[in-house]
C-alpha cells in the first residue's frame, strides 16, 4: 500500500485539520493564532581573557597593608582615583569678602581627600580604583565585574560653597599660587556605573566596561571576565554617574568573581554631591574689590574668593 503524506498549514480548512488529528475548534483571535513559537537559545558564557606577564602582585596600589580578603584574592579598599574632591567651605560665607583658608586645610587630596568630599570628578573611567591580587601559587580565579550600591543617602539643601584643593589660592606677596593635580592612564579595566537620576538608598548599578589598559608589550588588557592567574594583579578603575538629587551619598563597592556575586569590598566616605556648588578660588581674589581687603603685611594666610 502506498502511503500518503499529508502536510498541514494554518490556511487549510477545518476538514484538513481533522485529517492531521487536530481539534476542529477555530480560534477567533487572529493575533494569537499568528504568533510564532518562541525559541529558547542557550546563553553563552564569555571565555575569560588572560593577562600578560607584566601584571604581577607587588606593593603597588593603595591599601595593600589592609586588604579585603576573599579566599586567594586580596583586594584593596576602594579609593578616589584622579577625582580630586572639593573641600566644603562654610555655607554662611559673605561673597563680597575674601575667605581665609584654615591652616590645616589640605592643598591636595592625597588618597582620601577632604572630609566630607564634595563633588569628586568622576569621568568615564576615573573616579574610584581598586587593585586585586591573586595570592595563590597554583589556582586561577575569574574576575567577572564590579557593582556599586548606595549604602546611605541624606538630602542636602542650602548654599554649598567649596574650594578645589587642586586649584589656587591668593597669598601675598606672590598673589595667585598653588594648585595643580595630575592624572594617568588606566592600566587595567576601565568601568563605569550609572545611577538613575532619582536613585536612593539600596539602589545598585553594575559597572559596564568602557575601556581597557595597555600591556607591557603594547597589547591591550582583555576586558572582563578576566582570568587572574597565580600571583597576578589587576587594577580596576570605576567612573560613576551619581543621582542628581543634591545630598550626601555613601557608595559601596562589590566584586563578582568565580561563582560569587556582589561580594562586599568597601564603602567610600559619605560624599556630598550638588551641581549648584559655588566654587571659590584664588584667581577671584585678584579683583580690586577683593585684594584691597587682604592685609598687605599678611604673608602667611591663604585666601579664596567667590566668583
Amino acid at each position: 500500500m502506498r502511503k500518503v503524506l499529508i502536510i498541514c498549514a494554518p490556511v487549510l480548512l477545518i476538514a484538513l485539520l481533522a485529517g492531521c488529528g487536530q481539534s476542529t475548534a477555530v480560534t477567533n483571535d487572529p493575533v494569537r493564532s499568528l504568533q510564532p513559537t518562541a525559541t529558547v537559545q542557550a546563553t553563552e558564557t564569555p571565555t575569560p581573557g588572560t593577562l600578560g606577564a607584566g601584571h604581577q602582585c607587588d606593593s603597588r596600589g593603595y591599601g595593600y597593608n589592609n586588604p579585603v580578603t576573599m579566599g586567594d584574592l586580596h583586594i584593596t579598599r576602594v579609593v578616589f582615583e584622579f577625582s580630586w574632591p572639593l573641600y566644603e567651605l562654610p555655607a554662611t560665607l559673605d561673597a563680597s569678602k575674601p575667605y581665609q583658608l584654615p591652616d590645616n586645610i589640605p592643598d591636595h587630596t592625597g588618597t582620601t581627600g577632604p572630609v566630607p568630599p564634595v563633588n569628586p570628578t568622576t569621568t568615564e573611567t576615573f573616579g574610584y580604583a581598586l587593585d586585586i591580587c591573586n595570592t595563590s601559587t597554583t589556582a586561577s580565579h575569574v574576575i567577572n565585574g564590579v557593582s556599586v550600591s548606595i549604602a546611605a543617602f541624606s538630602a542636602y539643601s542650602g548654599q554649598l560653597n567649596s574650594w578645589n584643593p587642586c586649584g589656587a589660592w591668593y597669598q601675598r606677596p606672590g598673589g595667585v599660587t598653588g594648585g595643580g593635580c595630575g592624572g594617568g592612564s588606566v592600566e587595567g579595566e576601565g568601568l563605569h556605573a550609572t545611577f538613575a537620576a532619582d536613585a536612593t538608598t539600596g539602589a545598585r548599578a553594575a559597572a559596564a566596561q568602557v575601556s581597557t589598559g595597555t600591556e607591557a608589550n603594547g597589547g591591550h588588557v582583555p576586558p572582563l571576565p578576566l582570568q587572574l592567574g597565580p600571583g597576578q594583579r589587576i587594577r580596576i578603575n570605576v567612573g560613576l554617574t551619581p543621582p542628581t538629587t543634591p545630598g550626601t551619598y555613601t557608595f559601596a563597592f562589590a566584586l563578582s568573581y568565580d561563582t560569587v556575586t556582589d561580594a562586599p569590598i568597601s564603602a567610600m566616605p559619605p560624599t556630598l554631591f550638588d551641581s549648584a556648588t559655588v566654587t571659590w578660588n584664588g584667581q577671584n581674589c585678584t579683583r580690586a574689590a577683593m585684594v584691597s581687603q587682604i592685609p598687605s603685611d599678611d604673608t602667611q594666610s591663604r585666601y579664596v574668593c567667590a566668583p
